[in-house]
């Protein structure tokens, strides 16, 4: 399978940047029947890394749902409190969102974090039940 090279920010731009973020965050939404199935990391491990170094920067575009997302997809990947070098960078991501008050977030970090929603990790399903 030929596979691509994600980029960053300062490859593509801002608004390109975004989009291929939403583009690897609904690859696998797509992947997982939107969260119902857990991904495994070793088969999808570029998008696995992608999402984990970006992290950072998509928690610097201050958009809550885009961060929803990056966490929610880490937690299809199956990433949990145990996983004790990445927990911590969804840690202070929650930290931020508190700092920034950017309460949306919770809403989706919430579901993302909870293994009985996993079903239900879209932005729009949160947003419908939050409602």
């Amino acid at each position: 399978m030929i596979r691509c090279r994600y980029q960053r920010i300062d490859e593509l731009g801002h608004d390109f940047f975004r989009l291929q973020c939403y583009f690897v965050t609904h690859y696998i939404y797509v992947l997982s029947d939107w969260g119902r199935h857990m991904v495994h990391r070793e088969l999808f491990e570029e998008e696995f890394l992608f999402l984990l170094l970006n992290l950072g920067q998509v928690t610097s575009m201050e958009d809550p749902e885009l961060i929803g997302e990056f966490i929610q997809c880490l937690r299809i990947f199956g990433v949990s409190s145990v996983d004790s070098t990445i927990w911590p960078l969804i840690h202070d991501v929650l930290h931020l969102a508190s700092d920034l008050q950017m309460p949306a977030i919770y809403c989706a970090i919430g579901y993302a974090i909870s293994l009985e929603a996993r079903a239900t990790l879209h932005w729009s399903s949160c947003m419908g039940q939050a409602q």
